[in-house]
């Protein structure tokens, strides 16, 4: 509560409040000037107008200006606690639309992200660029920092990391044993993993709690072929203030590794199209055109 127009002013740039109930009349200022100067200063702020001296033209302009309600002196104290309800409640009610037009254009800029991977995707037939592009995208879509695209070996036995945005250059060619460390554990099991907090998440054994992430959270997602497991996608370290990743990024992720099982199919397809091209289909002994063409 303050006296004056200044004070109230003042007070709007240092806290943030939902609802200011002043009089029309101030002794340094006049009710509705003071309700543009807050409204500069907090757009979302709600006003409700007290005044002994009511017009309908002060009414009017007061409304115009963005007044909630106009209360005229004396009034009751219950049908004022009525008003700032009410008056709360809308504050809430915009305040909720606006976040919601915001996640929306949010989610509208990260589809956009996966449409545009999915269509440059399919221009790419070279496993390790592939690798390296949706590794690249996956980092925009989580807001994060680190990501990385595991391959299955020929073996069937170990993860080898094809593609890589933001890791040291020493971790590129570790190799990672199915069912070992988080990765290992998703290829095994094949389910996704969205760690919000790896020191409580009970789905982590102990030795799986490492200290390679900068944060507590991330995401590490099986790359499928209908129910075997051909590579691991891992997302970690979030940029964002709360460093946590959240049901939507999986969700946006999850899109990502569609597309990317489908054009690493696509891949080996061609491979091997190619190498039946130059080889015999029963020894596997080059041809003769293969001969020719390394002449």
């Amino acid at each position: 509560a303050v006296s004056t127009g200044s004070a109230a002013s003042e007070a709007a740039k240092k806290q943030e409040f939902s609802l200011a109930l002043l009089d029309l009349v101030l002794p340094d200022i006049q009710g509705i000037e003071l309700m543009r100067a807050l409204n500069r200063i907090s757009p979302q702020m709600h006003f409700i107008i007290l005044t002994g001296y009511a017009t309908i033209s002060s009414a009017i302009e007061a409304l115009k200006v963005g007044a909630y309600d106009y209360i005229i002196k004396p009034f009751d104290m219950d049908h004022l606690k009525l008003v700032i309800r009410r008056g709360l409640e809308k504050q809430q009610l915009t305040k909720r639309n606006m976040e919601l037009i915001d996640r929306l254009e949010k989610e509208k800029v990260k589809l956009g992200i996966v449409m545009d991977a999915y269509n440059r995707m399919g221009a790419i037939f070279d496993l390790d660029d592939l690798a390296d592009f949706v590794t690249d995208q996956a980092v925009s879509i989580a807001d994060a920092e680190k990501a990385s695209l595991m391959i299955v070996d020929d073996s069937g036995q170990e993860l080898v990391i094809k593609g890589a945005k933001g890791l040291d250059k020493d971790k590129l060619t570790l190799r990672t044993k199915i069912g070992d460390l988080v990765a290992g554990w998703v290829a095994k099991e094949g389910e996704v993993l969205l760690v919000r907090d790896i020191d409580s998440d009970p789905r982590l054994r102990v030795h799986l709690r490492t200290g390679q992430y900068r944060t507590k959270s991330f995401i590490s997602l099986p790359l499928k072929v209908d129910s075997r497991v051909i590579g691991v996608m891992n997302v970690t370290d979030k940029l964002a203030r709360m460093a946590v990743f959240t049901d939507d990024d999986l969700r946006y992720l999850s899109l990502l590794c569609h597309q990317t099982v489908t054009q690493i199919e696509n891949i080996r397809l061609c491979q091997k199209l190619a190498s039946l091209a130059i080889t015999d289909a029963l020894t596997g002994i080059y041809n003769h055109r293969y001969f020719q063409e390394e002449l």
